[in-house]
């Protein structure tokens, strides 16, 4: 409950963001039309739900009060199930919209697989939850609200040896961009702290699929 309050949190900060930037460029255009914003995410699982809802709510509060110069603000969303490979369809799908802005995606997986599809069409994205470097690197139209994860990985390394007083460590990664790299980053500046790691195990997939099954 508190990991999908947080998720929600940062989106509408996000949000809040893309309408004080709209605001400013459509001051002088004078037209009924809405404005669409964009959404890509799981949609339709409980996290992508709860984000939606609190989009859906904050642009009716704002619609309520006149829009944006009088605009009415509308949502178009894109579910890419949490999937890099439907993630890439979601994006293609929003940028044949008539969405002038994305909120998305809600991993760093996804989000680094739709990327590109982004950089080529120039539409600007927030990415308000995924963390991974690759998510902003080398594309001046994907944004983030949210620290990344070398900062994560350092603070981590930093609270394991200062605050706990901790020199072994053991880490649980999954095998895929995310978990690997904060693993490996946390290593680094871990050992660099006089850490020792003593075991790192990786979990793929295929035995994440059947742990959830497992533990439903």
């Amino acid at each position: 409950m508190y990991l999908f309050s947080r998720k929600v949190s940062i989106t509408l900060v996000s949000l809040t963001i893309i309408v004080a930037i709209i605001s400013y460029f459509v001051f002088f255009i004078k037209t009924a039309n809405p404005i669409y914003i964009g959404f890509a995410g799981a949609a339709h699982k409980s996290s992508g739900k709860s984000i939606i809802n609190g989009i859906e709510l904050y642009l009716e509060m704002l619609n309520d009060k006149g829009g944006i110069n009088g605009r009415k603000v509308k949502l178009i969303t894109a579910d890419d199930n949490g999937d890099p490979t439907l993630a890439e369809k979601a994006a293609q799908q929003l940028v044949d919209s008539e969405a002038v802005v994305v909120i998305g995606h809600g991993n760093s997986v996804t989000s680094i697989a739709a990327s590109k599809v982004y950089k080529t069409a120039q539409l600007p994205v927030i990415a308000p939850t995924a963390t991974h470097v690759d998510v902003t690197k080398d594309n001046p139209w994907y944004f983030r609200v949210i620290f990344n994860d070398e900062q994560q990985s350092k603070f981590l390394a930093y609270y394991a040896t200062h605050i706990f007083q901790k020199k072994h460590a053991a880490i649980i990664s999954d095998e895929q961009v995310y978990g690997r790299y904060l693993a490996d980053k946390f290593t680094q500046f871990f050992t660099e702290q006089s850490g020792q790691l003593q075991h790192h195990w990786q979990l793929y997939q295929f035995f994440q699929s059947r742990m959830i099954i497992l533990f439903k």
